[in-house]
């Protein structure tokens, strides 16, 4: 799906992804980690998948976690290291000349009108305010350490609170 906004290049396109989700993930985590090993060492009984209180538990850590990560995937989408959401305001098309037409029929689109939206997305030049930049590898090599280090930090504050066992 990203290799059109990557210029037709696969690895390129698989060297940017997985430094956009390295880092959107170890922050993801950096959120989640704590909020679920600290509820479940004082929540008796939500350590098991068969309760309720489990999903609960972890409800409460996914939103800590997209909290956590906001800020760094703000930071990736302004400056274009990520895609936001990929379609037009407004629209149930897809973005013209990004290249990511499903080649099966929209439930929302009849077909006729499935033509056009995938021949407009095929012939569209690509446009330049999609395109995404590049960082330095040593800078993104950093970025990446930078939250790997935030979150082994977060789990060794967990430990000072709850025993972290693995």
């Amino acid at each position: 799906m990203m290799v059109g906004m990557y210029d037709g290049d696969y690895w390129k396109a698989v060297r940017k992804t997985f430094f956009a989700e390295t880092v959107s993930m170890n922050m993801v985590m950096t959120g989640m980690l704590p909020v679920m090993l600290i509820l479940a060492g004082h929540w008796p009984g939500s350590e098991e998948p068969h309760n309720p209180s489990f999903w609960f538990r972890m409800s409460v850590a996914t939103i800590v976690g997209g909290v956590v990560a906001y800020p760094i995937n703000h930071w990736l989408v302004a400056n274009r290291l990520k895609h936001g959401c990929m379609t037009l305001p407004g629209s149930d098309a897809p973005a013209p000349g990004l290249g990511l037409v499903s080649p099966e029929p929209s439930m929302m689109m009849d077909h006729a009108q499935m033509q056009h939206a995938t021949s407009a997305v095929d012939t569209a030049p690509p446009k330049s305010d999609h395109a995404m930049t590049e960082l330095p590898s040593g800078r993104a090599a950093a970025i990446i350490v930078g939250t790997f280090a935030i979150l082994v930090v977060a789990v060794w504050l967990t430990n000072l609170v709850v025993p972290v066992r693995y």
